[in-house]
């Protein structure tokens, strides 16, 4: 991986404290979609919701927030310039999933506390989850 500059390196802590702001937190379910896939099928654009909780004047609405900017600026993707979804290259496995993983990976590198209902298998123990990729949830639209 090539070394990042002082203004990428800016630019992807801006977008992760953003992402925090908007709620992407241990736990938060990332919504996903893909909106094209490549002819060769070695390509998609993938898109990133998240929904927030907003109160004025004592009501409580949900907004729904493309996030998907932000996550690749976070992760160090490009992003196609018409559709504004993020290029995640490959195929043969869930691309959506990768891309959330990846942003937890990014996002809590040194990994957190750990949903008890979540168990991934036997081997699980404890309350720390190592990987920050599963921290995160994914939800296809």
């Amino acid at each position: 991986m090539a070394r990042e500059t002082k203004a990428q390196e800016a630019e992807r802590n801006e977008a992760i404290e953003t992402l925090r702001r908007f709620g992407v937190v241990p736990g938060a379910t990332i919504y996903t979609s893909v909106s094209r896939v490549a002819r060769s099928g070695m390509s998609r654009l993938v898109h990133c919701y998240i929904v927030c909780e907003e109160t004025y004047n004592g009501k409580t609405t949900h907004e729904i927030q493309d996030i998907s900017g932000l996550v690749a600026n976070a992760i160090g993707w490009k992003r196609d310039h018409q559709d504004g979804g993020i290029k995640v290259s490959g195929c043969g496995m869930d691309m959506c999933f990768h891309t959330v993983y990846t942003l937890g990976q990014v996002m809590f590198p040194n990994g957190g506390p750990r949903d008890k209902s979540e168990r991934r298998g036997a081997r699980d123990a404890g309350d720390h989850e190592p990987s920050g990729g599963y921290l995160l949830r994914k939800r296809d639209l």
